[in-house]
């Protein structure tokens, strides 16, 4: 998979259904996560830990998502480092 795969994540948001309220995961570009340091947010494809990262281009900083763990950065297929063989985290953000 490319690199620019990942600037997108998945983040736990409040949500009200049926009069209830519950966290779920939604899928959402680095530019539209909440600004709110506590967040939970983990990898669209493996569900593993996650950083944010601000990459210099000539355009001006980017900012992109990459894995905590090398472990997973080398079986996702998200993630630049990837060595071809995709699996779920051993480690996932539930």
């Amino acid at each position: 998979m490319a690199k620019d795969m990942m600037v997108r994540c998945e983040e736990k948001r409040l949500h009200k259904i049926d009069g209830k309220k519950e966290m779920r995961w939604v899928q959402l570009g680095v530019a539209d996560l909440s600004p709110d340091a506590s967040r939970e947010i983990r990898c669209l494809y493996c569900h593993g830990q996650v950083k944010l990262r601000t990459q210099k281009e000539s355009s001006g900083p980017q900012i992109l998502i990459e894995h905590k763990s090398r472990q997973d950065a080398e079986r996702c297929q998200g993630s630049a480092q990837y060595q071809g063989s995709h699996q779920r985290s051993e480690k996932p953000v539930v």
